[in-house]
C-alpha cells in the first residue's frame, strides 16, 4: 500500500510540475526625449517625419532647462528640429531601447 501512495504522489507531482507555466508580460515599448536649450524661440522637433513636437518658446527670467520627456517608440528615431523660420539647427539618428532617455542638447 505504502508503495501505491507513494507512486501516486509522486505521479501527481510530476503532472503539476509539468503544467506549471510563466511568461513575461512587458508592459510598453517607450523610450523618452528629453531637450534641453539654450535659446528662448520655438522650436519644432520631428521623429521619424511623422511625429512633431512643439517646443514653446519660453521666458528666459523662468529658465528654458525645463527638462520634459517626451514619450517616443522605441527603435531607430531620426531627429530633426526646426526654428521659426524652418531652418534646421539639429538633425541626429539614433537607438532608442525600452525605457532609455536621451537627453538631446540643442544649440
Amino acid at each position: 500500500m505504502f508503495k501505491n501512495s507513494f507512486g501516486l504522489i509522486l505521479g501527481m507531482l510530476l503532472l503539476a510540475g509539468c503544467g506549471y507555466k510563466e511568461s513575461v508580460v512587458q508592459n510598453n515599448d517607450i523610450a523618452y526625449l528629453e531637450f534641453s536649450r539654450n535659446s528662448f524661440e520655438s522650436l519644432t522637433v520631428h521623429i521619424n517625419e511623422s511625429r512633431y513636437i512643439t517646443l514653446e518658446r519660453c521666458n528666459p527670467e523662468e529658465g528654458c532647462d525645463e527638462n520634459i520627456r517626451y514619450e517616443v517608440p522605441t527603435g531607430t528615431l531620426l531627429i530633426e528640429v526646426f526654428d521659426k523660420t524652418n531652418n534646421q539647427i539639429y538633425r541626429d539618428n539614433f537607438y532608442l531601447g525600452s525605457g532609455n532617455i536621451k537627453k538631446v542638447v540643442l544649440p
